[in-house]
């Protein structure tokens, strides 16, 4: 099976600003059946991206529903976004609390002299079987998607995020 690591379509950033967002522990407590409210401003123009990693990894209603459908058992934790100025809501969901899996990460990973990974290898034999996960190593945070989610999403027109190929090793144990 093929692994692409999502990552948000610069392009599309800069029309949605957050207002007082709190800090990443606290979203990775949020629960999927209450909402919380973020209060965001965005330019008339601005395009909701499917895909939201700053201040914090979101994925769109709609790529949830379809990550749903591949993982029903999929737990995140639900957040609203309000723009008050234009009367806009969106439903998001946060990756934040989605546990990550560092024994995923090969060893053969590039890394760079303060050891962060420059280059994502993951070991075939330590990948969940879920079509969409986080790879940990330190600080550093991967969304990873494999190809049948990432094909069904691509065919549905879903925006604001690139996905780049990651090579697959198979570890010795």
């Amino acid at each position: 099976m093929e692994y692409f690591m999502l990552t948000q379509n610069q392009k599309e950033t800069d029309g949605l600003s957050f207002i007082d967002m709190p800090n990443r522990e606290w979203l990775g407590k949020l629960k999927s059946e209450t909402p919380a409210a973020f209060y965001v401003r965005s330019t008339e123009m601005a395009e909701y991206s499917d895909y939201i990693e700053r201040p914090a990894v979101f994925i769109s209603d709609s790529v949830y529903r379809m990550v749903k459908k591949y993982d029903s058992t999929v737990k995140l934790g639900s957040a609203v976004f309000i723009d008050q100025n234009n009367g806009d809501q969106r439903l998001y969901w946060s990756l934040e609390n989605m546990e990550g899996n560092s024994a995923c990460i090969s060893e053969e990973s590039k890394r760079n002299k303060l050891e962060f990974i420059t280059q994502l290898i993951l070991d075939a034999r330590e990948i969940p079987n879920q079509p969409l996960f986080r790879a940990v190593h330190g600080q550093q945070r991967f969304t990873i998607m494999r190809l049948d989610l990432a094909e069904s999403l691509l065919r549905r027109g879903v925006c604001g995020f690139q996905l780049q190929p990651v090579a697959i090793v198979r570890g010795e144990h």
